[in-house]
């Protein structure tokens, strides 16, 4: 095989984060991109059938290691991660988000649309901006929540699907964000939005949803692209499209005097750039002045 599944489509922990690592010395040794067989999970973001192609579909091999530890894949960095303003992404000693999410997903869009773009995206229709895509910046918050699938299986949103839900989407949440608005102005309190709301109307997106929900977070890069990350992911951590991975990395420089070197975190979605964009349009580096250049993952 020429690409990287056994990195992005593994159903393995990343190592470097386990919360095991301090009780077996000799996996220190061992780089961040090597594979600890003894642990199994669930795929972090599924790719297979096509669903997501962000990096080129093969890589060099034989793969080039240097110095049996470091890898030296070739890809474009994106962006790293911005500002993560979800509370519940930051409890202390887990790697995980709470399991209480699912119990609130009905309240989560809605909250997380007021901690990234402001109720005036939908309020304020005539101001709305654009992404980077062309398409407004609410559909493609909504996309990006549900990385752009339903389920099951999981498949990609088609156009027309986007177009209808979008339209339904907008209608209801007005709806819901102006209750809300009108209950803080009148309780002012923090606690008051319908738990009962159902953020997605068409039941495969909803089921895609609720299937994401419990293991990852919307975010923005700083450079303006929408994302789904998971823990560890933090603020400031290099979200990379590498050549034979089918989604893209969470890496992260070990030291400041680590230039282009990474620790593999994880790996994340990211709006726009699913489909080979970043080594494929030219036209979508330019906006934001992305290069390939060597990654080497250590």
């Amino acid at each position: 095989m020429r690409n990287l599944d056994i990195i992005c489509q593994g159903p393995w922990h990343f190592w470097k984060i386990a919360s095991y690592i301090n009780r077996d010395k000799q996996l220190e040794e061992l780089p961040s991109w090597a594979i600890d067989f003894r642990t199994s999970g669930s795929v972090h973001l599924f790719a297979q059938r096509s669903i997501f192609n962000a990096g080129r579909a093969t890589c060099q091999v034989p793969c080039r290691v240097v110095n049996s530890k470091v890898l030296l894949t070739r890809g474009v960095v994106l962006g790293r991660v911005g500002p993560i303003r979800q509370v519940d992404y930051h409890v202390e000693d887990s790697t995980k988000v709470p399991a209480g999410r699912r119990n609130n997903a009905s309240r989560l869009p809605v909250d997380w649309l007021k901690r990234y773009l402001g109720f005036g995206v939908l309020t304020n229709p005539d101001s709305e901006p654009s992404y980077i895509t062309g398409e407004r910046v609410f559909t493609a918050f909504w996309r990006t929540l549900l990385a752009d699938c339903g389920a099951y299986p999981i498949s990609r949103i088609t156009p027309e699907r986007v177009a209808e839900e979008d339209a339904l989407l907008r209608d209801s949440w007005l709806g819901h964000i102006r209750r809300y608005i009108q209950e803080q102005s009148e309780t002012d309190a923090e606690d008051t939005q319908d738990t009962q709301y159902a953020p997605f109307h068409e039941p495969k997106l909803a089921n895609m949803f609720i299937h994401l929900i419990s293991r990852w977070s919307f975010s923005i890069t700083d450079n303006g692209l929408y994302t789904l990350i998971t823990r560890p992911t933090r603020e400031g951590d290099v979200i990379a499209c590498i050549d034979g991975g089918k989604v893209p990395v969470v890496l992260r420089s070990p030291s400041s005097e680590s230039e282009k070197q990474y620790q593999l975190v994880s790996v994340a979605y990211v709006h726009g750039f699913m489909n080979m964009e970043a080594t494929e349009s030219a036209s979508m580096r330019d906006k934001l002045g992305l290069k390939e250049e060597e990654l080497l993952l250590v």
